[in-house]
């Protein structure tokens, strides 16, 4: 993710694509990332795209498709039994452990009506992300301040909208945090917005 950060900053969105493309292969929630690829950088988004079927048609060529199938069935067993863990700290994570059945051990399977909250939160929280993004920007467009603020909002959504976060996903909000510490030292080196910044990361 962060070469593809470095990809657009660098004015390469292929590069940006390509990185994004194989990461979602490999994690399938730096995906999220493709919905603002799609309505900001269009050569980043054919790329990645590209990628992905790319990727998908070799891995389909050299273990069969079936594995496919089999990714789908274990991925959906392990979302509806661990999805409400209190150990994740997603959005499905917190629907789960307030209306999914108690299994004990502090676990909590995620229930039909759960999965359609979940949906229905995280499709809203998209939405109103891609009308910020449309609408008239509070810095110019194409500039590395808007594409960093654009990148690491999106990067900061993904715990959150990922279906299962466990505590090492917290890393990824490195590049959000970094990002936020240099503009605000760079703006504001003084005073209330470094002291919030020292309450968030507390």
């Amino acid at each position: 993710m962060v070469l593809g950060w470095l990809g657009l900053r660098g004015k390469r969105p292929i590069l940006a694509g390509m990185s994004i493309g194989f990461a979602t292969c490999l994690k399938v929630f730096p995906g999220l990332l493709l919905v603002y690829f799609l309505f900001r950088h269009r050569r980043a988004f054919v790329a990645a795209t590209l990628t992905m079927l790319g990727l998908i048609g070799m891995g389909g060529a050299i273990v069969g498709w079936q594995s496919y199938r089999d990714f789908y069935h274990a991925g959906r067993f392990a979302l509806m039994t661990f999805g409400g863990s209190r150990h994740n700290i997603s959005l499905l994570g917190i629907v789960a452990r307030n209306v999914g059945e108690h299994l004990g051990w502090g676990l909590y399977r995620t229930t039909p009506t759960g999965m359609a909250m979940y949906f229905g939160i995280g499709v809203s929280v998209i939405g109103l992300f891609l009308w910020l993004l449309l609408q008239k920007p509070l810095l110019p467009t194409g500039t590395l301040a808007s594409v960093d603020l654009e990148y690491c909002l999106v990067v900061a959504l993904i715990p959150l909208l990922s279906p299962v976060s466990w505590d090492h996903y917290m890393c990824v909000l490195l590049l959000p945090i970094i990002s936020l510490s240099r503009r605000i030292m760079a703006d504001q080196p003084d005073g209330a917005p470094v002291l919030g910044l020292a309450g968030l990361l507390m």
